[in-house]
């Protein structure tokens, strides 16, 4: 029993620190719990600033992308007007050549509202309101065309079949004559055509063929 006490005493003096160590080693118990309500408060703090950043951050941003004033939005390039009346004219002389008469018409008068001083749609719409019966409307085409294109044959030519078919032979002949001075080929033009063919009878008619033929044209 007494090597069995000893043996006892000594293990149990083996596990006993000395001096202050017990103390010393409680107090640093004491410290390290100390510490653990104030981690786990730091740490509640920290979340709850995450947590109203986070609420409160998509309100400023909203709030700074309404008071940014949007970028401006530039207007698409715009065509130049000559192409579009250059396009337009076209589109109205396959409609004219094709006898859509109504359609050509109505693409001549657009053409004029872009250019008011389109003398080739004008002397088409004359033509087409000579065929049309409507003689002033037609007249009026015409000598549009005459002052805005000086030197422009076809309005002429047109004139004198305006006249030719209200029967006023002498205003007819002065508009072909005129017509063939600026572009002899006229006189050709006026050979067989039917509204010109109450002119054929008359001297100044073959004269002015006559002309032609001599200088070759």
């Amino acid at each position: 029993m007494s090597y069995i006490s000893a043996a006892l005493k000594k293990a149990q003096e083996s596990r006993t620190p000395k001096g202050g160590q017990e103390v010393h080693h409680k107090y640093s118990s004491m410290r390290k719990a100390s510490r653990v309500p104030l981690l786990i408060g730091g740490i509640f703090v920290f979340a709850c600033f995450v947590a109203l950043y986070f609420i409160f951050l998509p309100e400023r941003h909203k709030d700074i992308s309404f008071r940014t004033p949007p970028k401006p939005v530039s207007s698409p390039p715009q065509k130049e007007p000559a192409k579009d009346v250059a396009l337009l004219y076209k589109r109205a002389l396959k409609h004219h050549y094709e006898g859509a008469s109504a359609s050509a018409e109505a693409i001549y008068r657009e053409v004029l509202k872009l250019d008011a001083n389109h003398y080739e749609a004008m002397n088409n719409l004359g033509v087409i309101c000579l065929l049309k019966g409507k003689w002033e409307d037609a007249e009026g085409f015409f000598k549009m065309a005459t002052e805005v294109k000086k030197g422009y044959a076809l309005p002429y030519y047109n004139l004198s079949c305006l006249e030719a078919k209200r029967g006023n032979i002498k205003a007819s002949l002065e508009y072909l004559e005129r017509a063939v001075t600026l572009d002899p080929r006229a006189a050709k033009w006026a050979e067989n055509d039917e509204d010109l063919k109450s002119l054929r009878s008359q001297q100044e008619f073959k004269r002015l063929i006559e002309k032609r033929r001599e200088d070759g044209q």
